[in-house]
């Protein structure tokens, strides 16, 4: 008998207290643990039956007014698994029989109580067994209707085809997928009729290799049920063997798996939209494994999906996975997270993305898995960079180039005094002529300086024509040689069919020699010095440079390089890492005007220790290209006897310029602004010329003053002078040919040349 883990309660109907007294003495001698419970009368019995339960009855056959029988049918109905032993001084074969057959477990003699224990014992080992056999019988209704269920819910039914009669069995949710009724039956041809043209040689086939062979299948094929609908279907089939190993049945299930089919077409065509997406959709789990990758994550990290899916995020992807770890702490905690990381492709190069991450939950709310969605934002920054690099330089520029106008006016004024001064000093003074070589050798530098300063803000006059740009850098070979040591190597590469430039060739030559001198200055040891021309099409829009064609001259230098932290600095001007007294810093400043103003596009690329690559993008031209004439030098300071219209609103400037004209011959008539100059220009007929400053106070510049003055006097040439050309007076980055320049601060020859040149010249 099984141990028990509490003491076995019996109810014991006895009228005889001897007797009672007997059995009660049995069962505590014994190895049995039991509560007695002693009743010697009917009313008591069929109270205390009705009201509590034990584990074993036993009942005397002989009651007064209460027989055996009835005691048995009340304990059978009131507890109807509780054994029940009957005890009796005299009961014959038939009774024994009797009380077996209404339920008694047991009947025993008074006179031989010595089976009482063993039966005791008995009765209850039956009783386990019998709960354990209800308990499992209960299990299996429960399983079984677990199955069927599950069956209903999985769409999933089982089947059974004997051999060699070919007997087929279906369950019902077999029946129910084939829209069938319960309990259908059908042949295997009709088995085979549900499969479609397209699919039934295939069942058939791998049917009859399990059935004759033994090989086990496992197919997604279709049916059409009954009422005519196409279901994709799992079909499992398995030989089953008797004891001769003989195949005497095919076994097996059915799925309905249509809706996983139509969910993975769904996914399928969900994946592919994620694959056009342009930008990188990534999704790892909570260990950086990687479980997806798409089409634009290939192309931006170079890794395939392959390559990719089931490697870690983190190493893949960072070489210091700091910000990454932080970052997947910080969506962990939040559910999201949104920033800028730095990310590596493949090839090695750094890349940086702007990242949206989600953290996707199950069911339960625990965390899944991390979708990304990554774009790539690397060139934009870069893009970005050259803006913000270019408004500084431009702010540098309008700052640099409202300064330099001021110091030119002054440059003037001390330039042509010193030139009076060398003029009027006798040979024997040596020592004021030297004071005044020197004013004008200083006041000549300034002027340069200011130049440059010009050029870098992009407001110098420029003189552009179409330029062969091949033929220049062949015409500055020579020049380059000579400027350059002889352990310096010096290649030329130059396209063939080069495009025409529109530029200003003099500044063009100036920029290239600028970078050749830089260059020589990096390379104290020796190197290469390499210039080469290309056509190039730019295809994307650089800062305030449209798309189009350009020819791109690239100088390049193996050199010392210039640290990164420079490379942002080195278009300011009189910034430089020369050593004191080696440059002014004011070189590439001068080249970044150039090229700015020539609506053309420079871009620098630098690393210490390998060298430097300059590369000059300008705007391609289809005009015929113009050879660049020799300027030779007129006769010293010509003059003149034309009446000249001096304006001119700085007062030192313009009384230099009324003395160095009328000592010139010329009759000089002179105004501060346009409206004083207006009232000359229409009380003095006949002025030759006008020689006007660009910009002026008094509400009229330079241009709207020879606009007002030439529709009075149609026959009136035109000389402008400025310290730089304001946007209204610049066409296309040139001077308008009509209206010539003369640039400030100039000298009295110039100024003679100058206002000569433009009289001789014939009106057209």
């Amino acid at each position: 008998m099984p141990e028990t883990k509490y003491p076995i309660r019996i109810l014991h109907l006895e009228d005889s207290p001897r007797d009672a007294e007997i059995i009660q003495d049995k069962l505590e001698t014994s190895d049995l643990e039991c509560n007695i419970l002693s009743l010697d009368s009917r009313e008591h019995f069929e109270a205390t039956v009705a009201k509590e339960s034990f584990d074993l009855i036993l009942c005397d056959y002989n009651f007064p007014g209460y027989d055996g029988f009835s005691a048995l049918k009340l304990a059978r109905e009131k507890q109807p698994n509780t054994p029940v032993i009957i005890i009796s001084g005299v009961l014959g074969e038939e009774e024994a029989v009797k009380c077996l057959h209404l339920g008694a477990t047991d009947y025993l003699l008074k006179q031989r109580l010595e089976r009482l224990v063993p039966a005791i014992k008995r009765a209850l080992q039956e009783l386990e067994e019998g709960r354990r056999r209800r308990r499992a019988e209960v299990e299996l209704r429960q399983s079984q209707a677990l199955l069927q269920i599950a069956g209903r819910i999985a769409r999933l039914g089982g089947w059974v085809i004997e051999l060699p009669n070919y007997r087929v069995i279906w369950s019902d949710e077999v029946c129910a997928i084939h829209e069938e009724p319960p309990g259908t039956s059908p042949t295997t041809e009709e088995v085979f009729s549900y499969y479609p043209p397209e699919w039934r040689e295939k069942i058939k086939k791998v049917f009859n290799a399990c059935a004759h062979e033994g090989t086990p299948y496992d197919e997604e094929l279709q049916i059409v049920t009954t009422k005519g609908r196409r279901l994709w279907v799992r079909a499992i089939g398995q030989a089953v063997r008797d004891s001769s190993g003989t195949i005497t049945r095919v076994q097996g299930a059915l799925q309905d798996i249509t809706e996983q089919k139509e969910a993975e077409a769904r996914i399928r065509e969900q994946a592919s939209l994620l694959d056009k997406a342009k930008d990188a959709i990534v999704v790892r789990g909570i260990n950086h494994q990687i479980h997806y990758w798409n089409s634009s994550a290939e192309r931006l990290y170079g890794w395939t999906a392959a390559e990719a899916i089931g490697r870690s995020m983190e190493k893949l992807l960072y070489e210091d996975s700091t910000t990454f770890l932080e970052a997947t702490h910080h969506l962990l905690e939040t559910g999201e997270w949104v920033g800028q990381i730095e990310q590596r492709h493949k090839d090695g190069r750094l890349l940086t993305v702007e990242a949206h991450w989600t953290l996707v939950r199950d069911d339960q709310n625990q965390p899944q898995a991390i979708f990304a969605i990554n774009t790539d934002i690397t060139e934009r920054l870069a893009l970005e960079e050259q803006l913000r690099q270019s408004q500084r330089l431009d702010a540098i520029g309008q700052l640099t180039g409202g300064i330099a106008h001021d110091f030119n006016n002054l440059l003037t004024v001390i330039l042509c005094n010193a030139e009076i001064l060398l003029k009027q000093l006798s040979a024997d003074q040596h020592r004021h002529t030297a004071l005044a070589e020197i004013i004008q050798s200083a006041a000549l530098q300034g002027a340069e300086l200011i130049r440059r300063l010009l050029a870098f803000a992009r407001r110098q006059p420029l003189e552009p024509q179409t330029v062969d740009v091949n033929r220049l850098v062949s015409s500055i070979d020579g020049l380059l040689q000579r400027t350059l040591t002889e352990e310096i190597d010096i290649e030329i590469i130059q396209a063939e069919g080069l495009w025409g430039a529109f530029v200003d060739p003099i500044q063009l030559e100036a920029a290239l020699l600028n970078l050749a001198i830089n260059a020589k200055d990096a390379m104290e040891r020796g190197g290469r010095l390499i210039i080469e021309t290309e056509n190039i099409w730019l295809d994307q829009e650089q800062v305030g440079v449209p798309p189009g064609q350009y020819i791109m001259i690239t100088v390049s230098d193996t050199g010392t390089g210039i640290p990164a932290e420079n490379l942002d600095r080195v278009f300011e001007p009189f910034f430089t890492t020369k050593e004191k007294g080696k440059g002014t810093g004011l070189g590439l400043s001068m080249i970044y005007g150039f090229v700015r103003q020539s609506q053309g596009y420079i871009k620098i690329y630098s690393e210490v220790g390998q060298g430097t690559t300059v590369k000059l993008y300008l705007p391609r031209t289809d005009w015929p290209s113009e050879t660049i004439a020799e300027k030779f030098i007129s006769a010293p300071d010509p003059g003149g006897s034309e009446t000249v219209l001096v304006v001119e609103d700085d007062d030192l400037v313009r009384r230099h310029a009324e003395s160095q004209l009328t000592e010139l011959g010329y009759r000089v008539l002179s105004a501060r602004n346009g409206p004083e100059a207006m009232e000359i220009v229409q009380e003095t007929a006949n002025i030759d010329l006008l020689f006007t400053d660009v910009i002026m106070p008094g509400g009229m510049n330079g241009r709207q003053l020879v606009e007002a003055a030439t529709r009075l006097q149609p026959q009136l040439r035109v000389l402008y002078t400025s310290g730089f050309s304001e946007k209204i007076f610049v066409h296309h980055s040139c001077t308008n040919k009509d209206f010539p320049l003369l640039q400030k601060p100039y000298r009295r020859t110039d100024l003679a040349q100058k206002v000569r040149e433009v009289l001789s010249k014939t009106q057209g």
